[in-house]
């Protein structure tokens, strides 16, 4: 995946410069933030938000694996670089490991006024987006990027609402680059998402034992064993029925094993459901390829024809020529 990065200097206090990175020209990350550390060096901030009223924050856009880590470091360490000492504001870094991608997507039925579920979105493998809000509006289902809350300034000045607060506006901080890339991720989100939905359409209610929680295991989607025959087949194993409330009861141990099978199973389904919709559209991509070629032979043999026949009539023409000019002697 080729990484462009746009550099924006801004310094103030332990802030040396806002960067900005480019996947493939498809996807873009904004308000990376570069530090000065403590030891005189340059420290990489990405994105970051607080879950609920934890005093730690976490990364909104992180790598997950170490070598994708160093990577991005190195990426706009060598940008900012490029920037103080030959001005270039916008570095491209050019790299032939593969294609800035969905590789994969977990999401959860979350509601809340119109929000219906979140996602996170994992792309090549390497980097992950959390936060991703799937959204139900007048026309149908959106997804709603992470945004950065900013306070609106003109000419340098703090613009007010008129009881007095400070005006503030929200910015995606990922962001598609084009419909294709947002219809890219809207699809991998949306398979995942409904996949949750039909799961726990007919969830089965758990006690678990030792607390007054509830919880939900989702239906066993891909056979003909019912989830209410799974939990049964584990009694005598921590498993057992609550007939004043009418619903298995089991260990927090046993709960979870059991929804690690389910959703196994299920999301081993989903991606056999997955291939055979690629081979599916692999097979009409050949197809049509195949047409195409046929069309342009086609297209091709006419118009040697047309040639061919200009020839003749040509041929046949002079042929007449100069059988009138011997007749007019």
């Amino acid at each position: 995946m080729d990484m462009t990065i746009r550099i924006n200097e801004y310094t103030r206090k332990d802030l040396l410069a806002y960067a900005s990175v480019k996947f493939d020209d498809k996807f873009r990350l904004d308000n990376i933030r570069l530090m000065r550390a403590q030891d005189g060096g340059v420290k990489i901030v990405l994105p970051e938000f607080q879950k609920g009223n934890e005093a730690e924050t976490h990364e909104i856009f992180h790598p997950v694996t170490r070598e994708a880590r160093e990577k991005l470091d190195i990426a706009l360490l060598t940008a900012y670089s490029n920037a103080i000492s030959k001005g270039e504001v916008e570095t491209t870094l050019p790299d032939n490991s593969g294609d800035f991608s969905v590789s994969s997507v977990k999401s959860a039925i979350y509601e809340k006024n119109n929000i219906i579920g979140l996602a996170t979105i994992y792309f090549s493998g390497s980097y992950a987006l959390e936060g991703v809000r799937i959204c139900e509006g007048q026309n149908g289902t959106f997804l709603n990027m992470p945004q950065l809350k900013h306070i609106v300034k003109e000419n340098g000045r703090t613009v007010y609402n008129l009881d007095g607060t400070a005006k503030t506006t929200y910015s995606d901080i990922f962001k598609p680059m084009s419909s294709d890339a947002y219809n890219h991720i809207y699809g991998a989100v949306m398979q995942s998402y409904n996949l949750q939905v039909m799961m726990y359409e007919n969830a089965v209610n758990i006690m678990i034992e030792g607390t007054n929680e509830t919880r939900k295991l989702p239906n066993f989607l891909t056979s003909d064993i019912s989830t209410e025959d799974l939990i049964a087949s584990n009694i005598g194993d921590g498993v057992n029925f609550n007939t004043e409330k009418g619903m298995f009861s089991m260990s927090e141990q046993q709960y979870k094993a059991i929804r690690n099978v389910i959703l196994t199973e299920n999301y081993h389904f989903v991606a056999q459901e997955k291939a055979k919709t690629a081979k599916s559209v692999e097979n009409a991509e050949k197809s049509q390829k195949s047409t195409r070629k046929s069309t342009r032979k086609d297209i091709a043999d006419k118009k040697k024809q047309v040639e061919r026949n200009k020839q003749q009539n040509a041929e046949i023409n002079k042929t007449k020529e100069k059988n009138q000019s011997k007749e007019a002697r």
